[in-house]
């Protein structure tokens, strides 16, 4: 690499506190992009990537993690199409009605994420056999919490006080007691 002193100098630079790494990216970002020390400081942040990448194609299990967790954000995003109730953009025009929006719908993932910790908790807490535990542990963790599937969103909604009765008997104080939690 031609520009390896000049990389080692400015890494020593920014590690005695000569200079802040902000500073050294307004320097960078003034001057033209094909600067040698930039196209330089490029190519090294490439190996990282480069490595990242041999990693990914040659481990499975890395492969998996990576896609699971994809998964849960894609999740989130269904979640999201699902909310927007049959618009996929804001119809709001005004930035504070936008805001209100957002802040209904992150409102609305919350109770759902809430309703389903509160709901899979019930069900670990009575679980019979560390088997049976073991088997549930492993499919919350395999899962999302942003699931959403059993809510209905369309629809009439009763909120008279009949209706809001816990219909799964859900016991919170023995849900949040810590010595009930298994291992």
């Amino acid at each position: 690499m031609y520009y390896w002193e000049d990389i080692l100098r400015l890494c020593a630079s920014i590690k005695l506190g000569e200079v802040t790494a902000s500073q050294i990216f307004k320097r960078m970002n003034s001057y033209s992009k094909n600067n040698p020390l930039y196209e330089a400081l490029k190519a090294f942040g490439g190996i990282p990537k480069t490595l990242f990448l041999l990693r990914y194609a040659d481990d499975v299990g890395m492969r998996k993690a990576i896609h699971r967790q994809l998964n849960k954000g894609e999740a989130g995003n269904k979640l999201d199409r699902a909310l927007a109730i049959g618009r996929a953009d804001y119809v709001q025009t005004i930035k504070e009605d936008q805001e209100i929006a957002e802040t209904c719908k992150r409102l609305l993932k919350n109770v759902i994420v809430c309703w389903n910790f509160m709901y899979l908790s019930k069900r670990l807490s009575e679980a019979k056999t560390d088997v049976e535990y073991s088997l549930l542990l492993k499919k919350i963790k395999a899962s999302s919490m942003l699931a959403w599937e059993h809510f209905v969103f369309h629809g009439e909604f009763d909120f008279s006080q009949n209706s809001l009765k816990d219909s799964q008997q859900i016991d919170l104080q023995k849900i949040l007691d810590p010595d009930l939690i298994k291992e």
